[in-house]
């Protein structure tokens, strides 16, 4: 059904398909692999919110600061609609967390991290912001990349570059305590976040 109706929103030329580089009149019209990005990006972002849901409280909060300049953005751009239904899912989101912190009563799981993904890449096609999205989640993907790094390293040089992957279990053994690497982490992409909306505005 996804599949379908993206085929035939591209073939009616009702999607925007092209990527705009934020602070810039520059933008790349994709045309016809734009469908391919759609899918691509999709499925690189569910799967980046789900490597990170490793500790209590790490991916929720993240979320929520990756939220708040897509509320701004869809404020200013009016998507009043949008913007509303991301007011609901932040303070479901905040619900969430007040159980998720550590020590977490309550666990997000497989549906719950695919879900985040699916939601942040829906908004980055709504507000075509798909590249300002890699600042906007930083964190997420940075996590992302040390994985695909250790994987490289290991099947090329059998060798380890981060004692373990994603990062923030590098900093588990290297003695951090969870809580303090949860702050550190949400701490990164907020400011990551507010970045974003000043180079955006």
């Amino acid at each position: 059904m996804l599949v379908s109706s993206i085929v035939y929103t591209l073939s009616h030329d009702i999607l925007i398909t092209s990527i705009f580089i934020p602070n810039t009149n520059f933008s790349i019209n994709l045309e016809s692999f734009y469908f391919l990005f759609f899918i691509g990006f999709t499925i690189t972002t569910v799967n980046a919110t789900n490597i990170i849901d490793g500790l209590d409280g790490l991916l929720a909060g993240i979320v929520l600061t990756i939220l708040l300049p897509f509320a701004v953005i869809t404020y200013t751009q009016h998507y009043y609609q949008v913007f509303l239904f991301i007011l609901i899912c932040m303070e479901a989101i905040l619900g969430f967390l007040l159980f998720n912190i550590n020590p977490a009563h309550v666990f997000m799981g497989d549906t719950g991290s695919h879900s985040l993904g699916g939601l942040l890449a829906g908004l980055a096609f709504i507000t075509k912001t798909e590249i300002l999205f890699i600042l906007m989640g930083g964190v997420v993907f940075i996590e992302t990349l040390t994985v695909i790094i250790q994987l490289i390293s290991m099947k090329l040089r059998k060798k380890r570059v981060f004692l373990m992957t994603p990062i923030h279990h590098t900093f588990e053994l290297m003695g951090w305590s969870e809580t303090k690497i949860v702050k550190m982490f949400w701490l990164i992409n907020f400011s990551l976040s507010f970045l974003s909306i000043l180079l955006l505005f």
